[in-house]
């Protein structure tokens, strides 16, 4: 089992942070894609909101990033 390196700062913890929601967001449009490719338009919206969510998580972590002062990438 891998160990987890700890948080070092407020900055790394918003990048963290960043860094997942981003990647959530990417990969439930990407499978929203696949299932619209596969004809499944019903699993295709749950997935395409789902991206939605993850999209407004991440424009609300990067105001409150700024708001912290907190310089992330």
């Amino acid at each position: 089992m891998a160990s987890a390196k700890p948080i070092g700062n407020l900055a790394e913890c918003y990048a963290n942070a960043l860094a997942i929601e981003r990647e959530a967001a990417a990969r439930s449009a990407q499978f929203a894609e696949f299932l619209e490719d596969h004809h499944e338009q019903a699993a295709a919206g749950l997935f395409r909101r789902l991206a939605g969510y993850e999209r407004q998580h991440l424009e609300e972590l990067e105001r409150l990033a700024d708001t912290a002062g907190a310089i992330v990438v």
